[in-house]
């Protein structure tokens, strides 16, 4: 019972201390489960739906968006697929730490999928919608790290996996409560 409580106290305390730092990076981050898995929903319908032109290019990211990024994280640096990252334990000065293996966009929707490594490698999800202001909703969840994407079949693939992985997550943590 007191591991329970230790954790609801730091999950609580971190999901506000993101809260905080994503709205004052101008829009509002998944910082409740809740709400989060409802934007997964939503965001599942809506991108299925896109005509989503695949890329695999960080300079794709619009530029008020990528501010945005670099304020939520202290500096969203990315590599393209094939680049030198970080992908072990020894650091290097001036390599991103995140490899970017999909970037999917409209004229209002992006995808960006990347992997980091720590003790292992980790992929990472955001999708977004954005207008000429910037980031307009956001969503961001983990998926088992995986390789660079080029087609529609395997775009769609990755949408109904990544709600699988996160649903399933969701589902554990709210069955652990």
């Amino acid at each position: 019972m007191k591991n329970k409580s230790l954790f609801y106290l730091l999950f609580t305390f971190l999901a506000f201390s993101y809260t905080l730092y994503a709205q004052e990076c101008g829009f509002d981050e998944n910082e409740k489960l809740d709400k989060s898995e409802k934007k997964l929903d939503w965001f599942v319908k809506k991108l299925k739906k896109q005509g989503l032109v695949i890329t695999n290019d960080k300079n794709d990211i619009p530029l008020k968006v990528k501010e945005q990024l670099d304020c939520y994280t202290n500096g969203f640096d990315l590599a393209n697929p094939g680049e030198k990252y970080q992908g072990g334990c020894i650091v290097e000065e001036d390599v991103p730490s995140r490899e970017l293996t999909l970037l999917a966009k409209t004229k209002e929707y992006l995808i960006i999928s990347y992997n980091t490594y720590a003790l292992g490698s980790s992929g990472h999800d955001i999708w977004i919608k954005y207008d000429e202001t910037g980031i307009t909703d956001f969503w961001s969840g983990s998926n088992m790290a995986r390789f660079l994407l080029a087609s529609r079949f395997e775009l769609i693939k990755y949408i109904e996996e990544t709600e699988s992985i996160n649903k399933n997550k969701y589902r554990y943590i709210n069955n652990n409560n």
